[in-house]
């Protein structure tokens, strides 16, 4: 690797927190360049929801806290199943809603029947790009409590996710860890929480969903943030001007 990255022209992080990485790693920190992802807000944005898909997925009347991603234990999808026994005695019409699929699924049920809330939780598996966009917007909150899984050097680099659910308007809930500071700017955009804390987790939750203004504000500044500048057009622009410099 490190071979590799010397004979490159540049090195491409998409965080802060990847560079440091890779500066610990041994790459030169000069050949480094910062290019943060983004998302098409064309893509993902804010739309109504028809009552026959919320009817086919058994939501109607529900609060719906919703994730995304492979069920990995990196995600901290775990630990949201951990805080809904507090939220639901806040809220019994709660609904944690997971889209995705991976080999963490069975120790995820396993635990919601654990807690005693297994008809909270939800396993939507895969979905197609279409279905995606009708949850994020059907979705009172999006949340990935991601966190560093040390001995495997498993990291969020940044969390792609919370931009797709920021362009339609959610206010999102990330772990305060790996670069997903770089993804959401807390209390502005979403709120960080403590990875590994579930009481803060659960808090945050709660405040969220108490709070329909602070939840709105959030979203609104999410896909204000993804239109601005976190979106594919400026991240290609910025690769492109790199590659031309060189």
């Amino acid at each position: 690797y490190l071979r590799i990255y010397g004979r490159s022209v540049f090195v491409a992080a998409i965080t802060e927190f990847v560079k440091a990485r890779l500066v610990k790693f041994g790459v030169k920190p000069e050949k480094i360049v910062i290019v943060k992802p983004g998302t098409d807000p064309e893509r993902y944005y804010p739309a109504p929801v028809k009552d026959a898909f919320i009817k086919r997925h058994g939501l109607e009347g529900k609060r719906v806290i919703m994730s995304v991603g492979r069920l990995i234990e990196r995600k901290g999808f775990d630990m949201t199943i951990r805080a809904l026994p507090d939220v639901v005695k806040r809220y019994p019409d709660v609904v944690y809603l997971l889209a995705g699929h991976g080999p963490y699924r069975a120790r995820l049920e396993a635990l919601a029947v654990e807690l005693g809330v297994a008809r909270h939780v939800r396993f939507a598996g895969r979905v197609s790009r279409e279905d995606l966009l009708s949850f994020y917007n059907l979705s009172d909150l999006f949340i990935m409590p991601s966190r560093t899984i040390g001995e495997k050097g498993d990291i969020e680099g940044f969390g792609i996710v919370f931009l797709e659910a920021g362009a339609c308007e959610k206010p999102v809930i990330a772990g305060k860890d790996g670069g997903m500071g770089e993804a959401v700017e807390n209390g502005v955009t979403g709120i960080l929480v403590n990875p590994f804390d579930m009481n803060a987790i659960s808090c945050a939750i709660i405040n969220v969903l108490s709070d329909r203004g602070y939840a709105a504000s959030l979203g609104k500044n999410g896909r204000k943030r993804v239109i601005e500048g976190l979106n594919w057009e400026r991240a290609v622009r910025e690769f492109r001007g790199y590659m031309n410099a060189r």
